[in-house]
């Protein structure tokens, strides 16, 4: 196999775990997974469920930022985009060593409000 062709195959998977999430939760969380497809495929060459923690930041705090042209919905729906696409793909969200998950992290700070 050739690299384009192991790239294709990488994009495919890529794509079908985008129609998934946008068939399970809609467009907003539809089109923050494309944009990871975009990231994942072009810079690492690589399925979404494999990048790590470190790559997934590069991506919120990079990516998006010069790369891509979010609307103010999908901007506010990142996080919890992201968090789906591996919750799609049946894999754990990476988090970096000794980080609190943003999901649990938010649970968190609403308890200590209430």
């Amino acid at each position: 196999m050739c690299i384009r062709d192991s790239w294709e195959a990488i994009d495919a998977a890529n794509r079908e775990l985008v129609a998934a999430v946008r068939t399970e939760h809609g467009d907003v969380h539809g089109e923050n997974a494309r944009l990871l497809a975009d990231f994942a495929g072009n810079h690492y060459a690589k399925p979404i469920a494999s990048l790590t923690a470190a790559e997934l930041a590069e991506f919120r705090s990079e990516y998006v930022v010069r790369n891509a042209w979010p609307t103010d919905k999908q901007v506010a729906a990142l996080e919890e985009s992201l968090e789906l696409v591996f919750d799609v793909a049946d894999e754990p969200y990476p988090v970096i060593e000794g980080e609190t998950e943003p999901s649990a992290l938010d649970d968190a700070v609403a308890e200590d409000r209430a």
